[in-house]
């Protein structure tokens, strides 16, 4: 059995496979909370499998650089970028976009 998403942009609707979805992820820039374990790992893991370059924010570096290691040895062709943030503080936000947006573009 195939996975299929139902996404819903822009206020269109549409069902994608996973072939659908390698083609819109490859490439992209994909900014991720909560990287560091749990659902935001799973996430990250998941879209870099599909191409895409990722920007990991977590409060715990050490969990990030696991992350990035993880994703490391899949041998997936995007970058990863990795930033200690609290998103609680927009400062450390605003730093963290920074970041991503230099070295992702």
């Amino acid at each position: 059995m195939k996975s299929q998403f139902f996404i819903i942009t822009e206020g269109k609707s549409f069902i994608l496979n996973t072939k659908n979805l390698i083609m819109i992820l490859s490439g992209k820039n994909i900014i991720i909370t909560g990287s560091g374990r749990g659902i935001g790992q799973a996430v990250a893991i998941a879209c870099a499998k599909e191409g895409a370059n990722l920007g990991l924010m977590s409060r715990t570096l050490e969990e990030l650089e696991q992350t990035k290691k993880e994703i490391e040895e899949l041998s997936v062709n995007g970058k990863i970028i990795i930033k200690s943030t609290d998103i609680t503080k927009y400062e450390d936000v605003a730093e963290a976009f920074k970041l991503f947006n230099e070295e992702l573009g």
